[in-house]
C-alpha cells in the first residue's frame, strides 16, 4: 500500500513538472503574445504550397504542427476515417489567421464589398449619364459616391485578418509566459493610486 502511494506521489510530481507546449506568436516591438495550445482551433498559411490549413491542434513539437480536421461527408463517401491530419513545418508557416469567422467579420466584409461596388457603380452611372446627356458630371454625386467607396475601403482594412510572420511577428513553440506575482502587484498598486 505504501509503495502504491509513493508511486502515485512520484508520478504526480513527475507529470506536474512538464508544462503544456503552445504555439506562440510574438510581436517583435510590442509586448503582445498570442498563444495557441493543444486543442485550440487554428488557421495557418503554408508559404511553400500557398495553401491554407485549418483544424484543431493535435500535437505540437519543436518543428512540426499537427492539425486534425473532420472529413466532410464521411458517411456519404463511406470512409473509415472521420478525420484528416495535416503536418505543417513551423518554419513554413507564413501567416496565422485570426479566430473564427464571426458575425461581426461577416458584416464587415458585406458592408465593405457593397459600399465599394455601390460607390463604383454610382460613379460609373453618373459619368455615363453625363456623357449621354452632354452635361458635365454632377460633382455632388461624385463626392458622395467617392465617400461611399472610400468608407468601404476603410472598413475592409480596419480589422486584422492575420498575423503575417516575418518583420513584425515571430513564431515559436514554448510555454506561455505568465508574469510572477511580484511583477503584477506593483502594477496594481500604481493603478489603484
Amino acid at each position: 500500500m505504501q509503495k502504491i502511494i509513493l508511486l502515485a506521489t512520484l508520478l504526480m510530481f513527475a507529470f506536474s513538472g512538464f508544462g503544456q507546449e503552445c504555439l506562440l506568436i510574438k510581436h517583435n516591438r510590442r509586448d503582445k503574445i498570442i498563444s495557441y495550445c493543444i486543442g485550440d482551433e487554428i488557421r495557418v498559411l503554408d508559404k511553400n504550397l500557398q495553401k491554407k490549413y485549418s483544424g484543431t491542434i493535435l500535437s505540437l513539437r519543436d518543428s512540426v504542427l499537427v492539425l486534425e480536421r473532420p472529413v466532410e461527408n464521411a458517411k456519404k463517401l463511406r470512409l473509415l476515417q472521420k478525420t484528416y491530419r495535416d503536418y505543417i513545418a513551423i518554419s513554413d508557416i507564413e501567416a496565422v489567421y485570426v479566430g473564427k469567422k464571426g458575425i461581426l467579420r461577416s458584416v464587415r466584409y458585406f458592408y465593405s464589398g457593397t459600399a465599394m461596388i455601390g460607390g463604383g457603380l454610382i460613379i460609373g452611372t453618373n459619368s455615363v449619364n453625363s456623357l449621354l446627356e452632354g452635361d458635365t458630371p454632377s460633382y455632388q454625386k461624385m463626392i458622395v459616391a467617392t465617400g461611399i467607396l472610400i468608407s468601404g475601403f476603410i472598413v475592409r482594412h480596419l480589422g486584422r485578418d492575420k498575423y503575417k510572420i516575418g518583420k513584425n511577428w515571430t513564431i515559436k513553440t514554448g510555454q506561455p509566459e505568465v508574469p510572477a506575482s511580484e511583477e503584477i502587484e506593483p502594477n496594481l498598486r500604481e493603478k489603484a493610486n
